[in-house]
């Protein structure tokens, strides 16, 4: 079966396309600016080297007659209007930025159906689960599900601190449920190291006991 589409319109394609172009601008800040300032400057000094090699022979123009005529003709070429520049990069941030937070809200959903709004008894309804069935696979299951869950708030988190730029409050709640995810993890394999490891009766032992790592806190 083959990978789900993210896009499915040009319009979602379009802006997809303009958010990894902003990715790779600001990744490569530092190095596209040092080539237009080394471009502008060559471009600043080129007409100055031309008149020269022409001399005396190169016939003079005439003075504009018009007030605004040397505008209209100017000897250097134009240079991009940097707010114009800005207005482009903000547009953009915000359309990259409302998509991403729109598959942010989903990952949120999706761990709250898992676990519900404590963890805490999820992972015990696991344990539990493991001790009337003495099933393995039970555990395994769940973490997959929770590590491909963990693999898609990385790609989040990387995705949106480019065009936000800072830790806002969207970015981190991110942080923080990307967090919740990944200590399920770490508590099924806790689990399933345990079930391996020994048998079942130690297993429930240190779910007695409460040695488990989601029943210290």
């Amino acid at each position: 079966m083959g990978r789900p589409r993210l896009y499915h319109t040009t319009e979602q394609q379009r802006i997809a396309n303009r958010a990894k172009a902003l990715r790779s601008y600001y990744k490569n800040k530092t190095a596209i600016s040092a080539r237009r300032s080394s471009r502008y400057r060559e471009q600043q000094r080129r007409p100055n080297s031309s008149e020269e090699q022409q001399g005396a022979s190169a016939p003079t123009p005439e003075p504009p007659t018009h007030p605004t005529a040397a505008k209209a003709c100017p000897l250097a070429l134009p240079i991009i209007d940097e707010f114009t520049l800005s207005e482009l990069q903000i547009q953009q941030h915000q359309q990259a930025t409302a998509i991403w937070l729109q598959r942010v809200d989903r990952l949120y959903r999706k761990f709250e159906k898992a676990v519900g709004y404590a963890p805490r008894v999820y992972l015990n309804s696991i344990a539990e689960a493991y001790l009337l069935s003495a099933s393995k696979a039970l555990i395994r299951d769940a973490i997959s599900d929770f590590e491909r869950l963990a693999r898609h708030g990385s790609r989040y988190k990387e995705a949106l601190l480019v065009p936000v730029g800072h830790l806002d409050d969207d970015t981190i709640r991110l942080f923080k449920l990307h967090e919740q995810i990944l200590e399920t993890v770490a508590c099924l394999k806790e689990m399933l190291c345990t079930a391996m490891m020994g048998s079942v009766d130690e297993f429930r032992t240190q779910h007695v006991q409460g040695r488990f790592r989601y029943q210290l806190y």
